[in-house]
């Protein structure tokens, strides 16, 4: 079934193993087109048809081939439901962090840095967390990330350390604090 000009959709009806056997073969290019540099790469989403209708694996196909340059050498990437929810949750946070910062969802708390000798608190690490109001706890491991993978880790870094310094300004006026 085609849904574009770049994308289709095989339903196997046998064995996996056979069934990407043979599609591995559509790789070879110089046998059979001749193009240089050219590679098709193709996902695979095992899982029993429960009825739903083609366009739905299509769905789940786009999801699937979003992930491919994490794996541009792989002849395959297999995807359980597990992972076709991670890649979603991922689309949806590059999607949306700007947004969050925009709102306020983003926001720091203060991990203090402490002098194990003395026990005198010597500063604090600004530590960026992220609450949605869609989807609760996002954890910064993903969104942090994801702000590296979509170049947007220079805008939030200053965005954080702007935050930081208004915040400490902020505190050392209420505790007649000097820098």
């Amino acid at each position: 079934m085609t849904f574009n000009a770049d994308l289709y959709l095989l339903l196997c009806r046998e064995n996996v193993q056979t069934f990407t056997r043979k599609i591995a073969m559509v790789n070879d290019f110089d046998s059979s087109f001749g193009y240089r540099n050219l590679r098709i790469h193709k996902s695979a989403i095992c899982e029993p048809l429960q009825g739903e209708n083609a366009w739905s694996y299509a769905e789940k196909l786009k999801l699937a081939i979003s992930s491919i340059r994490d794996h541009m050498f792989s002849e395959f990437i297999f995807c359980d439901d597990a992972k076709l929810n991670e890649i979603e949750e991922n689309i949806w946070i590059a999607r949306n962090i700007r947004h969050a910062m925009e709102i306020g969802e983003l926001f720091l708390v203060y991990q203090p840095i402490v002098d194990i000798n003395t026990r005198a608190i010597l500063g604090a690490e600004a530590l960026c967390r992220w609450v949605s109001a869609e989807r609760g706890i996002i954890s910064p491991l993903k969104f942090i990330t994801i702000a590296e993978d979509i170049g947007f880790i220079n805008e939030l870094g200053y965005q954080i350390i702007k935050t930081a310094m208004g915040e400490f300004r902020h505190f050392s006026q209420r505790a007649s604090l000097k820098d």
